[in-house]
């Protein structure tokens, strides 16, 4: 088996301005609970990094877009997303509104191979006006962590010893589970 992940970590702030062209010029954030979850790149410019006070942010750059996290708007454009990409894979799961895993092994013949296919995706995704972080490997979460890790995997590298020592390269601590475990 080979696993794609498609990780969106811009989701809570592409769900607003994906279709707004005229924002991605101005500073925007996506605010929760008073924190600055979320940032455009211009707004990174300011010196504005997700984590901090809103008060903060807003001291940083007074001309900021302040959006209010919307997860149900997350969780509408994951399952669109999700139902978009069995064009891709017959093998679809939705893990969280920012993680859709792929099983992609059967595909690569169809789609002419990995480039072609991951290729077809990203351009997909952002025609749609969503980013991603991709990663692949033999397992779901191996896929998992190198697509929240963003490190760049070679599309023609994708054998198992290769995989196997790039992730060793990773924090276990990027995936999502709890700290006993890890």
């Amino acid at each position: 088996m080979l696993w794609l992940c498609l990780y969106f970590p811009l989701l809570p702030l592409q769900v607003f301005t994906r279709s707004e062209t005229s924002r991605s010029e101005h500073p925007a954030l996506v605010s929760e609970q008073g924190r600055v979850l979320c940032i455009n790149t211009v707004a990174a410019t300011s010196g504005i990094r997700p984590g901090q006070s809103l008060t903060t942010a807003m001291a940083l750059n007074d001309t900021l877009y302040v959006l209010l996290r919307d997860t149900s708007k997350e969780v509408a454009a994951a399952h669109q997303l999700s139902r978009w990409c069995y064009r891709f894979s017959p093998m679809v799961s939705l893990k969280s509104p920012d993680l859709l895993l792929l099983e992609i092994k059967g595909s690569l013949r169809l789609f002419k191979g990995l480039n072609s296919l991951l290729q077809q995706i990203i351009q997909g995704l952002n025609v749609q006006g969503f980013t991603a972080q991709w990663g692949l490997g033999n397992t779901p979460k191996a896929a998992e962590l190198f697509a929240r890790s963003a490190l760049k995997q070679s599309t023609t590298n994708i054998k198992s010893g290769l995989l196997t020592r790039q992730l060793r390269e990773i924090s276990i601590t990027l995936l999502d589970i709890p700290d006993k475990q890890i």
